[in-house]
C-alpha cells in the first residue's frame, strides 16, 4: 500500500504534476536503452506504454483542435438538423476512445474490488474520469510548455 500527501491547492497540484510529467518524459528520453527485452516487462511493456501514452495524448489533442477548426460550425448544424447529424461525424477515433474509456472503467472496478472496505459511488467514478481526463491534458500541455521554454522546475 502506498500513501501520499495530497497538495492542498490546485496550484500546488499543478506544480507537482508538471514536475512529475517533466521528470517522467526526461527519464523516458534519458533511459531509452531500457526499451529492451533485457529488462523484462518493464522494458517491453511499461516503458513503451508510457512513451506511447504521452504521444497518443498529444496526437488526440492535436486531432481535436484540428477537428474543431474544420467542424467548428458542426454545433450549429446539430441544432438545425438534430441528434442524427452528430452520428455522421463519428470516426474510428471516437470508437477507439470509447473502448479505452470502457477498459479504464473496468480496470478501476477491478482495482476497487481488491481493496477491502472501500466503496466508491459510480457517480464519483464517472466524475473523476471526466474531470481527470481534462486535468491530465492541462498538466501535460503545461509540462510541454515548461520544457519548450526551458523553465526551471518550481516547488
Amino acid at each position: 500500500v502506498v500513501y501520499t500527501d495530497v497538495p492542498k491547492t490546485f496550484v500546488a497540484l499543478l506544480k507537482q504534476r508538471i514536475r512529475w510529467n517533466r521528470g517522467g518524459w526526461r527519464n523516458i528520453i534519458n533511459y531509452r536503452q531500457l526499451f529492451s527485452t533485457h529488462y523484462g516487462d518493464f522494458g517491453v511493456f511499461v516503458m513503451p506504454m508510457a512513451a506511447l501514452s504521452i504521444f497518443i495524448l498529444f496526437a488526440v489533442l492535436a486531432f481535436g483542435i484540428y477537428s474543431i477548426g474544420l467542424n467548428g460550425v458542426g454545433i450549429l448544424f446539430f441544432y438545425q438538423y438534430g441528434f442524427d447529424s452528430l452520428l455522421y461525424g463519428l470516426s474510428s477515433v471516437h470508437f477507439i476512445s470509447a473502448i479505452i474509456l470502457l477498459l479504464t472503467i473496468y480496470w478501476i472496478i477491478l482495482g476497487m474490488q481488491e481493496i477491502e472496505g472501500e466503496k466508491v459511488s459510480p457517480f464519483y467514478l464517472a466524475g473523476y474520469l471526466i474531470v481527470f481526463s481534462f486535468l491530465l491534458t492541462v498538466f501535460w500541455v503545461a509540462a510541454l510548455w515548461k520544457e519548450i521554454t526551458l523553465a526551471k522546475p518550481s516547488w
